[in-house]
């Protein structure tokens, strides 16, 4: 937790030394019409993960508005789909 902490406040100091990405997911959400962004988030962790796999930043926050998300089932984020990639989730 001291570490995730630590990392986020040097990625606030630091924030144009590199790209992040973020991928926003909300209740009200769309997987299929959301394209991730703050104004059209998608719908679901599920959705927002291959987003972010796909994605070619090293940097890539996953941001989770409040509400309730029904899950049916686990989602798995497995290391080697993100080649490296730095991938925080965090909730809004």
């Amino acid at each position: 937790m001291k570490k995730q902490i630590l990392a986020m406040l040097v990625m606030a100091s630091c924030g144009s030394a590199f790209a992040l990405t973020q991928i926003h997911i909300s209740p009200s959400g769309s997987d299929a019409d959301g394209d991730g962004s703050a104004s059209k988030p998608y719908a679901s962790l599920l959705r927002a993960r291959d987003a972010a796999a796909r994605s070619g930043d090293s940097e890539i926050e996953i941001r989770v508005a409040p509400g309730e998300y029904m899950f049916g089932r686990g989602v798995w984020f497995a290391p080697e789909s993100f080649k490296g990639k730095k991938v925080s989730i965090i909730g809004d």
